[in-house]
């Protein structure tokens, strides 16, 4: 076997979606030379299949369908030198090519984690690299103890690429993963009865309907009110399939409220809440399902099954973050998001590789995903640009420090309201301050009413946000960050839904006051 050719970048992106363009165009506005890596024929992800309207109003400020939305991106990537390579498929990073196959073991965090940290793990004390809110870079203060030898071998990884021409090895000094997610099918959700035609994703059915011009079937019922369900039962509808119904098992919608309006109530088609498929019949092709209501705790209730005739069924039962690559290389999952673990950079265990987008939580809106991609590319490119530094230093170097230009990264929280009541992808811009790295990284943890919160670890004494989702819906809650047995942070009470992914500001001073681990929480507040 011959060697295998290589190519050199400064950052290389796994991913040509929304996040991986986005993340791309950011680094590529520093200096960094960028590849992009997709599997696909065509950049833009799933977006070219959700023609849809609602993207775009936040980072464009009008609203656009998703191939549009898309475009945009798509036409910004051609007008740079970005290498775009399509058809490419990523075999391994780093040499390590064990990923379980999909569907098998879904990369749970102690499982990937038994792995051995590589040097410079952020959490053995090893230099990181950080960009804070005003786009100010630098590596934490180990670096100027730190032997410029040992660093230069966390600098590097290599991305094995299989492509249409054969095997290359893409060597950088940073990885973003925007891998994107999967939809739970069938077999992960563990639905009785025979195994007919007829059986479909929502996403799959998607695509028949608006990229292949392909009818998937007559009468259709959806299990699931996630937004794909609710969309793709308008779409059904608009093309003249009969929709009977939409099944959800919670007692709530699980789309966005505006998709339920959309989608549900201006079509007649009806939502039946703690209500599941618990049985596909048919031999060749679907002839119905059982319906069956359930209890608070989830659990069938005998006796009020029934027959729904129908020939096709399509399932909106959740996204699993495309993580099998970056789990072989050794990256931590958060068992709650099935995402990476990162810190405030989006940078994870692993030097140099960050994650962002939907393989690290699933977002509600792209233009979020758009935003939380350029902040991992400015600091992929911040790493690289780092590294680069320490290569062509020497041990009595100064610690490295670098500024990198961010025309995008819209991050100040200092001078905004300590919770937005808006979620909006953008932030304000104010005069660069001081970048403190932090000596022991803080934790960050999830309580109460919240089912998950990114990032889940603070290195750098710095603005940012905490992004997370609610468990269930809560008529009036307040967020609360706290440190130990102190409040560093009660909001006002509001109301809040799985549906909608929320943001609070987590400022400099609030880190400050912190010690060992930072706690947020929903808690509810009983009404007077």
């Amino acid at each position: 076997m011959g060697s295998i050719p290589a190519r050199d970048f400064d950052v290389a992106v796994i991913g040509g979606g929304p996040a991986g363009m986005g993340a791309a165009l950011a680094a590529h506005k520093t200096g960094a030379n960028v590849v992009i890596i997709e599997r696909n024929d065509h950049l833009g992800g799933i977006l070219r299949q959700c023609i849809h309207p609602g993207f775009g109003l936040t980072h464009f400020k009008e609203e656009l369908t998703g191939p549009e939305y898309a475009q945009r991106f798509i036409d910004q990537v051609a007008q740079t030198d970005i290498e775009v390579m399509l058809g490419s498929m990523v075999l391994s990073i780093d040499g390590t090519s064990e990923a379980p196959m999909p569907g098998t073991s879904d990369c749970e965090a102690p499982t990937c984690s038994s792995r051995n940290p590589r040097e410079g793990d952020t959490r053995a004390g090893k230099p990181t690299c950080s960009v804070d809110a005003h786009g100010t870079t630098a590596l934490d203060a180990t670096c100027a103890e730190a032997d410029a030898s040992e660093l230069m071998r966390t600098t590097g990884h290599t991305v094995r690429v299989m492509t249409e021409s054969g095997m290359v090895d893409v060597r950088c000094r940073s990885v973003v993963l925007a891998m994107g997610c999967r939809e739970r099918t069938r077999s992960e959700i563990k639905i009785p009865g025979s195994r007919p035609a007829g059986v479909f994703t929502a996403g799959l059915a998607q695509r028949y309907i608006n990229i292949e011009n392909l009818r998937p079937g007559h009468r259709v019922v959806i299990l699931g009110s996630g937004d794909i369900g609710l969309i793709m039962a308008r779409r059904c509808a608009l093309e003249g399939i009969e929709v009977e119904g939409v099944y959800e098992l919670m007692p709530y919608a699980n789309g966005l409220h505006r998709n339920v309006k959309n989608c549900l109530e201006d079509f007649d088609i009806p939502l039946h809440l703690s209500t599941t498929v618990t049985r596909v019949i048919g031999r060749n092709r679907v002839e119905g399902v059982e319906v069956t209501r359930v209890d608070e705790n989830l659990a069938p209730i005998p006796g009020t099954e029934r027959i729904v005739a129908c020939d096709t069924l399509l399932l909106s039962v959740g996204l699993i973050p495309e993580n099998e690559i970056a789990c072989a290389a050794g990256v931590e999952l958060d068992p709650r998001t099935r995402g990476a673990r990162v810190d405030q950079d989006l940078q994870t265990n692993v030097p140099g590789i960050f994650s962002c987008g939907n393989v690290l939580h699933v977002h509600d809106l792209a233009d979020n995903v758009t935003a939380e991609a350029e902040r991992a590319g400015a600091a992929a490119a911040a790493w690289a640009a780092a590294c680069a530094e320490a290569q062509g230093t020497n041990t009595d170097a100064e610690p490295c420090a670098i500024r990198v230009e961010q025309a995008d990264r819209r991050a100040s929280t200092d001078s905004a309201p300590i919770e937005e009541q808006s979620r909006t992808a953008s932030e304000r811009t104010t005069t660069p301050t001081k970048h403190d790295e932090l000596r022991s990284p803080l934790t960050v943890e999830a309580a109460g009413m919240a089912g998950y919160v990114v990032p889940a670890r603070i290195s750098a004494c710095t603005n940012t946000k905490l992004f997370f989702r609610v468990k269930r819906p809560v008529g009036t809650a307040r967020i609360v960050i706290s440190s130990g047995d102190e409040v560093l942070f009660a909001g006002k009470p509001r109301s809040f839904k799985p549906s909608i992914m929320e943001s609070v500001p987590l400022t400099r001073r609030m880190i400050e006051r912190a010690t060992g681990s930072i706690t947020l929480s929903v808690d509810p507040v009983e009404e007077m």
